[in-house]
């Protein structure tokens, strides 16, 4: 409210700033990636047969995920992931002026309370939150001084390249044709998972968060051509995200999420190993997005539903599991944003393409 009321919406945040030990930080698209996005839109133009004299005039269509203005505004894609956590590193403000401007703790994080409410349904109402006792326990107690700077520097930085890679023309013409679809494809399938990420933060404490996750997990799902349990499989989070977080508190609080989800899977589904565990519990997407059974069992999806309710599992980590997955995707775009190529599944180092 001080900053929409301010007449000196800057002032009123370096004043905070100053108070709360907080650093803002300004993030803005740079001049040649703009320039690049418009050379993309006057092909497109050119490609649909329209006339080249009529360019400047052309009717702009705003697509309601994907609009202009937050393509030229990057605050919201690169703190996405950072913003849709338990204890956020960050927090993304929109000034009125319709600027982003980004706030990081000098030490720890922002809180929110770890809770998701239950699922209403028909007969009942089934608990996705479980006691929520050690669903966040994990070996690291406290962030290092700094550490909400040091993700947003590696997170902008990784950002940078990804953008790059999306739009680099020799990255779409390799065979000497330009594949305008597969760019487009891969551009949209980006920026609508990055957009669940950004709404799965907004609504982080929802009841409808963990369709949000499952969302964001399966326009991922869609990118690398994989099974949705491959993505809930704590197995591959240890192996292709863990990995990959830009510093070892980071690593360190990912590893321990990741073994709570694990015991959560194991809770939930006794006896079966994670990846079995994993297809089973993809079953809940599948079950409210309406997807077709893969199984014959007509009582597979009830059964998982009767699982989870009596194991109380805490089912809230999927949001975790969601942001991990994307945080990696900005870290890691050379592994984790290749169309049709999990980082499973890629070539051997020593294997020519």
């Amino acid at each position: 409210m001080e900053l929409l009321a301010s007449p000196d919406p800057l002032g009123a945040l370096v004043e905070l700033a100053q108070r709360q030990n907080i650093a803002l930080w300004a993030l803005r698209t740079t001049e040649p990636f703009r320039r690049r996005l418009l050379i993309f839109e006057i092909f497109e133009y050119l490609r649909r047969g329209n006339d080249p004299a009529k360019f400047v005039d052309r009717k702009r269509v705003n697509v309601p995920l994907v609009s202009g203005l937050v393509e030229l505004q990057p605050a919201s894609n690169v703190c996405s992931v950072l913003a849709a956590r338990n204890q956020p590193l960050v927090a993304v403000l929109l000034t009125p002026f319709l600027s982003q401007v980004v706030l990081v703790p000098a030490h720890g994080a922002f809180t929110r309370e770890a809770s998701v409410p239950p699922w209403p349904v028909a007969f009942g109402q089934i608990s996705m939150a479980g006691p929520r006792i050690g669903a966040y326990a994990t070996p690291l107690k406290r962030l290092p001084p700094g550490h909400g700077d040091a993700a947003l520097r590696a997170i902008v930085a990784s950002a940078n390249v990804l953008f790059d890679q999306l739009t680099r023309p020799g990255e779409w013409s390799k065979d000497g044709t330009f594949d305008f679809d597969g760019r487009l494809l891969l551009w949209g399938s980006v920026r609508f998972g990055l957009d669940a990420i950004t709404a799965l933060a907004a609504d982080w404490s929802s009841q409808e968060a963990i369709w949000t996750a499952f969302r964001a997990l399966t326009i991922l799902q869609g990118i690398w051509d994989c099974q949705l349990s491959d993505l809930l499989n704590p197995d591959r989070l240890q192996a292709h995200v863990v990995p990959h977080l830009f510093d070892a508190a980071e690593q360190s609080w990912a590893g321990g999420l990741v073994e709570n989800y694990r015991a959560t899977l194991a809770a939930a589904f006794p006896g079966t190993s994670a990846g079995t565990a994993a297809v089973r519990l993809s079953q809940l997407r599948h079950l409210v997005h309406g997807m077709r059974a893969e199984s014959k069992d007509p009582t597979a999806r009830l059964a998982v539903l009767r699982s989870v309710e009596t194991a109380a599992a805490s089912l809230e980590l999927i949001r975790d599991v969601a942001t991990l997955w994307w945080t990696a995707v900005l870290l890691s775009p050379a592994t984790h944003a290749r169309p049709g190529i999990a980082p499973w599944a890629r070539r051997p180092t020593n294997q020519p393409a």
